[in-house]
């Protein structure tokens, strides 16, 4: 039951409870189509009315390419009322939905275009019909539908800079804290370990330099010890150079936060406050990964929205999903997924390629596994 009504009959969670607010607007219509008592055409009409609350409902759900399709039928639908009925405020649902999915310009402004025609039809047919069916009312609705596009564009745009902002904020604000943590752990290593080293090496060249007259053997033995730590500190400050080009997730993150809205795509990130403990190790995969899979979804998936999922419990858990068309095949062997696979067995973890509403890529690595 849980499964028919996620399928066939809510809004997505993302979008909270507004869209069912939204067909609170549809109560006039059924008032409108059933005042003049039962008939058929009352039949056929709320028929039509419940099949276009479905299209509506599937326009958010639905992939980029099958949208605009969506959109047209629900403008043939609303210019059916408006004829039938003189009923033209059926058009804000489809005129609040062009504006609200953010596509394209070229797109937007085509299904804009398309609009204001449906509109503009129905007023001039529903005054050629009859010149007194066009009330004040009915203005009021064309008036809302025309400029509704552009109203909800603005507002839609408008919340997801903030979000986009907020949420690059927090990432940024975790990268400098790692940062932070990295340079006091950096310091420390030079002050114990690298800052005594060069202190073992000056008392060994003093203590070389006084006994070299009277006792060259111990003075060169001294010598062979100044060289061998030397040897040995520039291998640990190779290791701490390492360290500090070792690429950062909550820096990769926010990179993702910039790319994915560029292409009208929104994008989430959960359990990112997890992270900033992960080895470094686990980390370098894991942004490969990450950028691989944001590559494929900018060119192939036609997603609308991508979410990244971080966990630790028992281990390593990353989870990126799209609502794009996910794989038209059962291989892997497509998209990079490969070079994703073999990197992330390389490290022990196993991965898997999932379509379920889109492609969902679940990497898991052992704890423990960045040590073997």
């Amino acid at each position: 039951m849980k499964n028919f009504y996620q399928q066939h009959l809510s809004f997505p969670a993302r979008l909270g409870i507004a869209p069912y607010y939204w067909l609170v607007w549809m109560v006039p219509a059924f008032v409108v189509t059933n005042a003049g008592g039962f008939n058929y055409q009352m039949m056929i009409s709320n028929l039509i009315l419940l099949l276009f609350i479905n299209i509506y409902r599937d326009s958010f759900w639905l992939k980029k390419p099958y949208v605009t399709w969506n959109i047209y039928v629900q403008l043939i639908i609303c210019f059916y009322f408006a004829i039938a009925y003189s009923y033209l405020y059926l058009f804000i649902f489809p005129s609040f939905l062009i504006g609200a999915l953010l596509n394209l310009e070229d797109t937007f402004y085509r299904q804009l275009t398309v609009l204001y025609l449906a509109v503009s039809l129905a007023i001039l047919m529903t005054w050629l019909i009859d010149p007194s069916l066009i009330r004040p009312d009915s203005w009021v609705g064309a008036i809302f539908s025309l400029i509704a596009p552009l109203v909800s564009r603005s507002m839609i745009r408008s919340q997801r800079r903030q979000r986009q902002l907020a949420t690059r904020n927090q990432l940024l604000g975790q990268a400098n804290q790692v940062r932070d943590n990295e340079r006091q752990r950096i310091a420390a290593d030079l002050h114990d370990n690298v800052g005594q080293a060069f202190s073992l090496l000056a008392v060994k060249a003093d203590l070389a330099e006084k006994i070299v007259d009277h006792d060259p053997e111990k003075a060169k033995q001294e010598m062979r010890d100044v060289a061998q730590t030397a040897r040995d500190n520039l291998t640990l400050i190779r290791q701490i150079v390492s360290g500090l080009t070792t690429p950062n997730l909550m820096v990769a993150l926010a990179k993702i936060q910039e790319q994915l809205p560029m292409v009208q795509i929104d994008f989430a990130v959960r359990g990112d406050d997890l992270v900033a403990q992960w080895p470094q190790e686990i980390g370098s995969v894991i942004i490969k990964v990450m950028q691989e899979a944001t590559t494929n979804v900018i060119r192939h998936s036609q997603a609308r929205h991508v979410t990244i999922t971080f966990s630790d419990d028992s281990l390593y858990q990353m989870t990126y999903q799209d609502d794009g068309i996910g794989l038209r095949t059962t291989s892997q062997q497509t998209f990079g997924l490969a070079g994703i696979k073999q990197r992330v067995e390389a490290v022990g973890g196993q991965v898997d390629f999932e379509n379920q509403g889109g492609l969902v890529i679940t990497v898991q690595i052992p704890k423990g596994a960045s040590d073997d």
